[in-house]
């Protein structure tokens, strides 16, 4: 999904990463994917929402297609 295709203002992409990701992890997963976006540059969180009932529901900015998929089948 591109930035443009979900018709909110929330996160601002950069050209560099125009595709979303939404994922919901566990909580105690959530230093893991900092750690993974500050390693990966193909990657960059862009949100997070809190933690509710085990789950949170984070937005990365990915830089193709292929890597939102990757992300989303490891971390989904």
């Amino acid at each position: 999904m591109r930035y443009h295709d979900i018709g909110t203002d929330r996160f601002r992409l950069p050209p560099s990463h125009p595709i979303l990701a939404t994922l919901s992890i566990d909580p105690v997963n959530w230093r893991d994917l900092q750690r993974l976006d500050a390693d990966d540059l193909t990657i960059h969180i862009v949100g997070h929402d809190a933690p509710q009932d085990g789950q949170m529901t984070v937005y990365v900015a990915c830089a193709s297609p292929a890597v939102r998929d990757r992300l989303e089948d490891g971390w989904g």
